[in-house]
This record gives structure tokens, C-alpha cells and sequence, in this order.
């Protein structure tokens, strides 16, 4: 189902073409999902003559079926259980004659079916069995593996076999483009010849390398006796001789194998996750039970995988191990070992950078006589891979070098190649190992990176969920695709022992690659597989992690809580991610930090965003060596890309700001806001300003419209709830309340309830309380103050701070005569706020304004709604005088007058006197105005007052109006001389003196009846008393 790979005619180095469109593939997913096995969907194919010969056979450890195609057809298989569906592009008709003719022990019935344009075979096989599958030529080959049934050795193979022959070149997995001429520089590879009809696609015995649908313990490909020889291999005999003299370690920690050839052949051994790999570049045939065997309680797992031109061990330790080579003449002696007791390769490799005759970029590794490629495929991941074997022992890689196009990984023994592009080439000579792609590879700003992620590596201790290795190859285009597909079809065509396994590693996969979507939806699938799965550490990681990259933070925040990530520096490190991505950069720096190691460890697609976050919350806590070595990764892993530019001119700007060095921040910071990346723009503008502003070069104002402008250029998360908490900042300092409050509303909405709401409401809370209880508003005119007061009232404090806030503002309201809006304060706190003696108390000064703003209505609802039990005399009293005033205003005189009844207060006489000169009663007028004199001590033996003269001067005009000459005269006795000096000389002589005109005593009375009638001697003192001490001190 992928072009067929080449070898060089030396078979040192190979190449491939770009793979046709995977249809036949596509057709079986679609399927997958809509027919059900032994439900043939039949489309009125016609059924091709003659019919596809079908035979079987028993070998050790395995049973085989064979499709004698007569030219080559596309295949797919699809295991189910206990059923495995053979899907072929065309359509057939079988002949089954021969099916049974050798007792297949692992294949129980064989049913021909339709299948859409084609059609297929439905195998039924044991539900432990597992399958493995390759074309020969042009016959298709399945194998049904049992590692429960007992190996059948003495059972007589009857059938005829089709040969697996040794092919010139291997089938190398996708994505591997190797030279078709062994030269050191770059080379290319030839356009392949259009194929004839009647040629074949695969060349004469050439066989494809087995595709395994689970994880099997694959045995090596028998030959066919009808069909000639088979491929010549070196005999691998079991383990039965000791390894040479070498220190026993005791315990099951361990395990020593002896693999012994008839002549020298080259090796590789390597770990990828939790499996260890030995391969030699020689073809054989190994006894695996007696290799697992001598292997003991050290290795749960020992299988071969299949490989045309190399064999290919494959073992799990039963704790985490790594394995020690050495050489024993012809034989590779092999012990695995607990990891802490490895070294390092005896040996290292160092790679190369070298300009090639081409002038482009190629990475050389120094060794002598190294293998041709062995290209082989993870199971556990689906990557591919290269391996070059080496002769000579303990030759290695120590470290992980990660390329833009490449990873080398690290090797006890040997090359391990990943490659992470279509077209990258290697190329093995007898001087060592070329690597290139046609237009050269980007390897010259990685140096430094790649030491800092060395350094990072050695000294890494911290505890994983996720193994560095169990994360896939990064690729791109057609192989991305097809590694896609791949992951896929094994998601949805495992048995539902191995389907959660198969979710978990395609959302691993699609995890790698930027797909966050696509891995929470496989994730989601395997959590309705298996809801137990919720509870595992892997599980919760890798929902997290994709919920943190796909910016649902708060569902990541709450998922990477969960208890089985609390031992793990991998969930300390996501967790942290999640928090500065929240806002808190500086307080996740600390654990960013510490676990770079693990962020560095990772594909592209996390790394870098990881990588920016952690230099950023660095940078916010001062953390300039953490800052600058992350800013040294991200370069290496973005230099190729030009919009990361402003990203990094920011990061970079910051950097130097901590070095202070301001003129070279501000130069990069500029270069950053000059970018097309509009959130590290936003960025970079809103650093400058703040810069600038430190230095002096612009005011609070400017610095104001800059961020102003800052905000205009990037609106949402993450950057505008911050800025504008910063803009608040400046419109305090700049003496703009309002502006300030506004900012900070509108950054608690940004937030909608997240983290940071509550603080940003508190903050608002503590600037209103600080304006209304600290004096900042007293300095706003009293209009502006009150409007302030209303668009934020929702912050005003439940406690007694909230209600002295209203106190003191209904205060300084009153006193510039804005009683209305001092009397909608009152009235809330009457009715919403306050209890008891409080609430009486304030009802009664809600009245008083009701009265000063000729309200008395009002003012009886008011005392009405604040009435309590037991309040103090003098307030009961206060009360009372106010109901009397009020009742006065609605002309209830006698109600009023009642109510005063045994006061001989101040107070109640200025009430008496206003009810009386209402009613026009004079003669009650006037007795009333001379018992307020004697209460106020108006001495006639004194100098005057204005307002005791004025108290006497109405007192002549009520005894006037009353026609009460004797006390007239007494008055004018007792009081001429005094109020001769007054301003109301002359009026009071002609009431009094009896010596005028009676014409210009009547005019003058009009004049000042007209102006005694607006007299208001209760309200006037209190508005005397609330000018000079405020509202709140009447009571």
C-alpha cells in the first residue's frame, strides 16, 4: 500500500518514492465502520476467472494462509475479536479445495464474502491469537500467531509455501529517502521507470515487510519447499554456551544472552521506552522460546520482529533496564542490566557539521565500515526508523541530538536514525554515515541548544507519566497523513482488549503534532471504552495537556489536579504551564524551570509553547539565567520560521531589560511592535511604554495612549485583562477614578469569573472605599462625586465602612443644597441596609431633608419606615418635633400642635411659632416668639445679634397684627434702645413707637408680614446647624 522501496546495487544505501494515495486503506476504515462480518455487503461485482488458489499450513508456533494472486492486488486486514476479514481490492472467486489439506491449528474456518468493489476472506482464529501479514510476489501471506499453543515441530508441512526469498534491498517503512549512490556528498535519486501492464510492481522474490495490527511475537518466514530456496541466513542456535568471563551480578535484575555467528557480523542495541532492540544486519532465523528461556524472570518479553535483511530482537525487562554490549570472536554477547548500572558507549560518536561539494548543510558520523540502513517500524509508536549496525563493540551514541529534520538518539551500540521529513537521506560509506536532504539541512543554529538540552538530559532525575520515547516522530504531508491513517485503522479495528491502548497512542500521536482536537476526541473514546481509565496518571495527563494547549484552561487546571499527577514532576510541570498561561507568570516560573528537562523532551508542537510560556514567567520573576537558556531552545526550534520574529525580538528585549541594557531592549522591543505577530506586538508596545516611562522619556498621559493604543492592537486573553489592571494603575495615579474603576470592571468581565475576577473586584472594592472614606473624593465636584458614587454602587462595603461611606456623602451632599440625591441615599440604607436603633436614627434624618426640600409627606413615610422600640428620649423627642413640622407642611395644625403638647424645648417652640404664624393665630404667635427669646437669652440690656433682633422684630409684628398695644409698648420699653443699632431700626420704631402715619405703618407691615411669612424658625435652625457640623450630626 506504499511505493516500493530501492537499495543501491552495494545495498549500502536506499531510497523511496512518495506513496501513491492510500485508497484501498481509506475504503477499509470506511467499511470498518459500516459492514459487520458475516454480513457481506455485495455490490454486483463480476467474479473474475479462474479462481485465487487458497492454501494453508502448520508451522512452529504458527498457521498460514496463502492467496496465490496471479498479479498483484491491494490487501488490507481487519481483525475483530476472533475474526480476522482479508480485504482485497479486487474481486475473486477463491478456491478453497486445498483449504484443510494440512490442519491449520490457529485458522478454525475460512468464508469467502463480497467486499464493495473487491473482495474478502473472514478467518476465525483464537481470541489470544495475534496476526501478522506480508506479500510475497504476488501472493498475499497471513500468519496466525498463538503464543499459548504448544510449537508443533514434528508437524509435517505438506503444503506448498510460497518463498519468502532474500531480497536485494529491504522494504523500507515510509518517509526514508536513501541514496541510490554510495557517495559522500548530497545525492540524488533517479526518476523511476513508468511500469509496464505486464510487469510487476515488486521485483521477482522480493518480500514485503510483515505490517503487524497488534502486538505479536512474530516468528521468522518459512520457505516454501515447492517453491526453490530460501533466502541464505547465518543459523542463530539458542543460547547454550556461557558468555565469556565477566562479573555475575546475582538477582532477577539481570539477563546474559549469546547470540553466535558463523562469521562477523555488525550489531546495534538500543532502548526506545520500555522495550530494548538488538539488531544484526544479517538475516536469521533465532529459537526466540530458547532466547527467552535463557533470558529468565529479568525479561517478561522477547519476540523477533520481521525483517527481510536483518534480524531484529526485541525484549522488556521486568524493570527498567538498558543492555551492555561486547564482542566474544563472531559472537555478540548481550547482558541486560538495571539502568543506573549502564555506562555510557566506550566509544562515543560525535555527529559532524559539514558543507558538502554542494555548499549544503550535511551532519557526518565518523565510523569505520558501517552497515547499510536497516529501516524498521515501532509497534509501540508506529515511527519509523533507520539503524546502522556497527563491528566494532561498545561504539554509541551517549546522547539524544535533536535536529529541525532529524533525531539521533542515544545507543549502546550503533545508529538509531529518526527521521522527521519526507526526503532526508543517509548514506553509509566505509568512512562513516552522511546525512542529508537535497537542499541541505538546517543544522547550524542548533549548536547551542543542543549542548543546553545535553546538559539538560545528564542531569535529569525528574519523575515522568510520559517516557521520552514513547513520543512519536514529528512529521509532515503525505507521511503525516499515512502515519494518521496508520494509528487510525488500529483504533478502530483492535479487539477490545488492545482498542484503549490503540486511542491512547493515536492521541499521544495527534498530540505531537499540534491536533489538539483530534486527541481529545480519541481520548474521549477511550474514556467511553473504559471509564476506570479516568483514574490513571496517563489518561489525565494527556487530557490536560491537550486541554491547556487548546486554551480551555480551567478544564485543564481542574483535570491535572487529580491525585495521580501529585508524584510527578511531569504534572508539576503542566500545572504550572496551566498557571502561567493564567496569568501568573511569575509564580509558575519557579516550577517551569525546574522541570525544563521535561518540556525539552517533547515534540515541536509542546515544546514550543512550553518553551515561550517558561521563558516569559522567567523573565516576569527575574529569573535571567532560567530566561536566557529558554530563549537559547526556542531559538533553535523557531529560527527557520519568520513569523516567530517578534516573538522572539520581544523575548529578547525583556532579556536585555533585566541586563539593563535599555537602549538595546528598547531597540528590540521596537523591532517586535514593528512585527506581524499582533499578541507579541501588543506586547513588545506595551514593555517599550513601560521602559520608557521608567526612564522619564514619557509622562503617565503618554504612557496612557500608548497602552490605550496597545489595547486596540490585541483584544481577549492573555494579554488584555492584565493591560488594562495596568491602565487602572495609571488612571489613579493621573487622579481619573472613574477611568480607573472602568478599566477594572472591564478586566473582571474579560476574566467572566476565572481567576483573578475576585482579586480584580476587591482591588475595585478597596480604590471606592479608599475615594469616598479617604478623602480622594472630596477633591471630585460634589455632581461628579455622587454620579461616581451611583455607576459603582454594587461596590460599596455591607459593613459600617460602607454605611459611614454613605454617610459621609449624603453629608457633603446637603450641604451644597443637592437634597434629592441626598435623600435617595438615605432612603436606600432606610430601606436595605440598616436595623433597629440605626436605621431610626437615619429615617429620622431622611425626614429632615424630606422637610428641608418641602417634602412632608415624604417625611412621615421616612420616620413611618424607621420607627423601633426603645430608642433613646432625645431621639424619640427629635422624632416627634420632625412628625409635628410635617404635619404642620400638610396644614394638620392640630395634630401638630398636639403633638408638642409638654415640650418646652427650644425646638417646639420654633415649631409653635411656624404653626402658629401658618394659621395666622398672632396672639399664639407672639407668646410663643417672646418664650423662644427668653429661651435663647435675648438680653435687652446687650448689643444685638442679627438673629436675636430679628426673633424680637417678628415678635412686634405679631403683637401688631394681634392688636395687643400694652405688650406692644412693653416691647418697644424694653428693646428701643437695643434695636436702634440693628438693621431693623426703622421698621421696629413705627411698629411700636405709635408715633407714624398709620399708611406707612401698614406698608411697612405688608413689607414685613410678607417677609415674616416665609420665616421658618424650626427649619432654619437646623439648615444653620447642618451648614456648620452636616447631616449626620443632628442626631
Amino acid at each position: 500500500m506504499t511505493a516500493k522501496p530501492r537499495l543501491s546495487r552495494d545495498g549500502r544505501h536506499a531510497a523511496v518514492r512518495v506513496p501513491r494515495l492510500l485508497l484501498l486503506l481509506v475504503a477499509f476504515l470506511l467499511t470498518a465502520c459500516a459492514v459487520t462480518i458475516g454480513a457481506p455487503v455485495t455490490l454486483g461485482a463480476s467474479e473474475p476467472e479462474p479462481p485465487i488458489r487458497v492454501r494453508t499450513g502448520e508451522h512452529p508456533g504458527f498457521s498460514r494462509i496463502v492467496f496465490d494472486w496471479p498479479q498483484r492486488v491491494e490487501y488490507a486486514l481487519w481483525r475483530e475479536g476472533t475474526l480476522a476479514r482479508v480485504m482485497f481490492s479486487s474481486p475473486a472467486r477463491f478456491d478453497l479445495s486445498r483449504v484443510g489439506a494440512v490442519p491449520a491449528r490457529r485458522i478454525r474456518a475460512v468464508s469467502p464474502e463480497a467486499w464493495l468493489d473487491g473482495s474478502a476472506v473472514v478467518l476465525a482464529i483464537p481470541d489470544n491469537a495475534s496476526v501478522t501479514h506480508m506479500r510475497v510476489g504476488t501472493r498475499v501471506v497471513i500468519d496466525v500467531w498463538s503464543p499459548r499453543v504448544p510449537r508443533q515441530a514434528d508437524v509435517p508441512q505438506v503444503d506448498a509455501e510460497p518463498p519468502a526469498e532474500a531480497a536485494s534491498e529491504p522494504s523500507l517503512p515510509p518517509g526514508f529517502a536513501i541514496p541510490t549512490e554510495a557517495l559522500p556528498g548530497v545525492v540524488t535519486e533517479p526518476p523511476a521507470e513508468p511500469e509496464s501492464p505486464d510487469q510487476p510492481t515488486d521485483r521477482e522474490g522480493a518480500a514485503e515487510t510483515p505490517s503487524r495490527i497488534e502486538e505479536t511475537h512474530p516468528g521468522p518466514v518459512e520457505p516454501d519447499p515447492d517453491e526453490g530456496p530460501g533466502p541464505e541466513v547465518s543459523p542463530l542456535p539458542a543460547p547454550d554456551t556461557p558468555a565469556p568471563p565477566e562479573p555475575e551480578r546475582g538477582g532477577d535484575a539481570q539477563a546474559d544472552l549469546r547470540m553466535d555467528w558463523a562469521e562477523p557480523v555488525a550489531g546495534a542495541a538500543f532502548r526506545r521506552g520500555p522495550w530494548i532492540w538488538l539488531v544484526f544486519d544479517r538475516a536469521s532465523e533465532p529459537d526466540v522460546g530458547a532466547l527467552r528461556q535463557a533470558a529468565g524472570p529479568a525479561v517478561d518479553d522477547l519476540h523477533q520482529v520481521a525483517s527481510d535483511n536483518a534480524t531484529v530482537l526485541r525484549l522488556k525487562a521486568s524493570s527498567p533496564s538498558a543492555p551492555r554490549v561486547r564482542r566474544d570472536g563472531a559472537a555478540w554477547l548481550v547482558r541486560i542490566l538495571p539502568e543506573a548500572e549502564v555506562s555510557p558507549p566506550r566509544r562515543p560518536i560525535e555527529p559532524v557539521i559539514d558543507v558538502g561539494s554542494t555548499g549544503e548543510a550535511r551532519l557526518l558520523l565518523p565510523v569505520d565500515n558501517p552497515s547499510r540502513p536497516i529501516p524498521l517500524t515501532d509497534p509501540e509508536v508506529g515511527d519509523n526508523f533507520l539503524v546502522v549496525a556497527l563491528s566494532p563493540p561498545g561504539i554509541g551514541i551517549v546522547r539524544t541530538w535533536q535536529y529541525p529534520e532529524l533525531e539521533l538518539s542515544a545507543t549502546a551500540q550503533g545508529i538509531v536514525i529518526r527521521p522527521k521529513v519526507d526526503d532526508l537521506r543517509v548514506l553509509s560509506n566505509p568512512r562513516g554515515v552522511v546525512i542529508s536532504r537535497p537542499q541541505g539541512l538546517k543544522v547550524s543554529p542548533v549548536g547551542e541548544a543542543e549542548r543546553r538540552r545535553a546538559e539538560l538530559r545528564l542531569d535529569d532525575t525528574l519523575k515522568r507519566v510520559l517516557e521520552p520515547e514513547s513520543w512519536p516522530t514529528e512529521h509532515e504531508g503525505e507521511i503525516l497523513a499515512r502515519a494518521r491513517t496508520r494509528l487510525t485503522a488500529a483504533a478502530v479495528t483492535e479487539d477490545a482488549a488492545r482498542r484503549e491502548r490503540a486511542l491512547l497512542r493515536l492521541a499521544q500521536f495527534e498530540l505531537a503534532h499540534g491536533l489538539t482536537a483530534e486527541s481529545l476526541g480519541a481520548l474521549g473514546h477511550a474514556l467511553h471504552e473504559r471509564a476506570g481509565i479516568a483514574d490513571e496518571a496517563r489518561f489525565r495527563l494527556l487530557r490536560g495537556m491537550a486541554l491547556a494547549v487548546f486554551g480551555r484552561l480551567d478544564e485543564a487546571e481542574a483535570e491535572l489536579k487529580h491525585g495521580s499527577l501529585d508524584a510527578s514532576d511531569e504534572g508539576s510541570l503542566w500545572r504550572a504551564a496551566v498557571t502561567a498561561w493564567q496569568g501568573d507568570l511569575a509564580g509558575a516560573a519557579a516550577d517551569l524551570g525546574r522541570t525544563r528537562a521535561i518540556a525539552q523532551s517533547y515534540p515541536r508542537a509542546l515544546r514550543v509553547p512550553l518553551a515561550t510560556i517558561g521563558a516569559e514567567a522567567a523573565l516576569a520573576d527575574g529569573r535571567t539565567e532560567d530566561a536566557e537558556a529558554g530563549i537559547t531552545l526556542l531559538e533553535a526550534d523557531v529560527a527557520d520560521d519568520a513569523r516567530t520574529a517578534p516573538m522572539l525580538a520581544y523575548l529578547r528585549g525583556r532579556l536585555m531589560v533585566l541586563r539593563g541594557d535599555t537602549a538595546g531592549a528598547l531597540a528590540s522591543l521596537d523591532q517586535a511592535a514593528r512585527g506581524r505577530d499582533r499578541l507579541f506586538r501588543a506586547k513588545a508596545l506595551w514593555a517599550a511604554a513601560e521602559l520608557r516611562l521608567k526612564l522619564g522619556e514619557i509622562t503617565p498621559d503618554q504612557a496612557l495612549d500608548v497602552l490605550e493604543a496597545t489595547r486596540v492592537a490585541w483584544r481577549g486573553a492573555p494579554l488584555e485583562a492584565p493591560l488594562l489592571r495596568r491602565l487602572a494603575e495609571l488612571h489613579g495615579e493621573t487622579g481619573q477614578y472613574r477611568a480607573q474603576l472602568v478599566a477594572l470592571r472591564e478586566a473582571a468581565s474579560r476574566l467572566r469569573g476565572g481567576p483573578g475576577a475576585s482579586e480584580i473586584a476587591a482591588e475595585m472594592g478597596r480604590i471606592f472605599a479608599d475615594l469616598f472614606l479617604g478623602g480622594g473624593a472630596e477633591a471630585m465636584p460634589p455632581l461628579a462625586a455622587i454620579a461616581l458614587f451611583d455607576e459603582f454602587r454594587e461596590l460599596t462595603p455591607r459593613e459600617e465602612r460602607g454605611n459611614d461611606m454613605i454617610r459621609r456623602l449624603a453629608d457633603r451632599l446637603v450641604a451644597v443644597d443637592l437634597l434629592d440625591r441626598a435623600a435617595e441615599l438615605l432612603e436606600d440604607q432606610v430601606r436595605n441596609r440598616l436595623a433597629g436603633l440605626d436605621r431610626a436614627r437615619v429615617g429620622t434624618r431622611l425626614s429632615l431633608v424630606y422637610l428641608l426640600d418641602r417634602r412632608p409627606a415624604d417625611a412621615l413615610a421616612a420616620l413611618e419606615a424607621s420607627v423601633s422600640a426603645d430608642l433613646p428620649a432625645d431621639l424619640e423627642r427629635q422624632r416627634r418635633q420632625i412628625t409635628a413640622r410635617a404635619l404642620a407642611g400638610l396644614e394638620r395644625f392640630d395634630e401638630a400642635t398636639g403633638l408638642l403638647a409638654g415640650d418646652d424645648s427650644i425646638d417646639a417652640e420654633r415649631i409653635r411659632i411656624e404653626v402658629a404664624w401658618e394659621r395666622q393665630d398672632w396672639p399664639a404667635a407672639a407668646s410663643a416668639l417672646g418664650r423662644l427669646a427668653e429661651a435663647v437669652g435675648v438680653d435687652p440690656d446687650a448689643p444685638l445679634r442679627d438673629d436675636h433682633a430679628r426673633l424680637v422684630f417678628n415678635r412686634a409684628i405679631a403683637l401688631t397684627l394681634a392688636g395687643d398695644d400694652t405688650a406692644l409698648a412693653d416691647l418697644q420699653q424694653r428693646f428701643g434702645p437695643a434695636m436702634a443699632d440693628t438693621p431693623f431700626q426703622e421698621p421696629f420704631r413705627l411698629l411700636t413707637g405709635g408715633d407714624g402715619r398709620a399708611s406707612d405703618v401698614r406698608t411697612h407691615l405688608a413689607a414685613t408680614v410678607d417677609g415674616a411669612t416665609g420665616f421658618q424658625a424650626f427649619l432654619a435652625g437646623y439648615r444653620d446647624r447642618l451648614r456648620e457640623d452636616g447631616l449626620s450630626a443632628i442626631n
